[in-house]
């Protein structure tokens, strides 16, 4: 599926993020119907109005990025909470920044 002109890979639908973020939501809920937060999860982090243009750098190491480099910071674990509660928002938020910070697929993270 071809992306929007000035989306980031990420944003974009069908991407390793929304493969990510299936897999951890069943994981949490353990339920294989996820749609509707899997649906609000990423809709938080497309919508922000300050995507920076280039998506997240993805480095190796994980020293916190800035705040710009993960513009739904905060935003992803506030719409999660009434799905998940707050922690586990919290947590998940976390997680997918340890994620997009590391640069690896999927299968590859997992192996880790």
């Amino acid at each position: 599926q071809p992306r929007a002109a000035g989306r980031p890979r990420w944003a974009t639908s069908n991407t390793v993020v929304e493969q990510w973020l299936r897999r951890e939501l069943q994981a949490l809920v353990l339920e294989e119907d996820v749609g509707i937060m899997l649906a609000t999860a990423l809709g938080a982090i497309r919508s922000h109005p300050h995507l920076p243009p280039a998506g997240i750098k993805r480095q190796r190491t994980l020293p916190h990025a800035q705040a710009a480099d993960r513009p739904w910071q905060g935003r992803l674990a506030t719409v999660m909470t009434p799905f998940l509660g707050g922690s586990f928002a919290a947590q998940l938020e976390l997680e997918l920044e340890r994620f997009l910070s590391s640069g690896l697929s999927v299968a590859a993270h997992d192996s880790q």
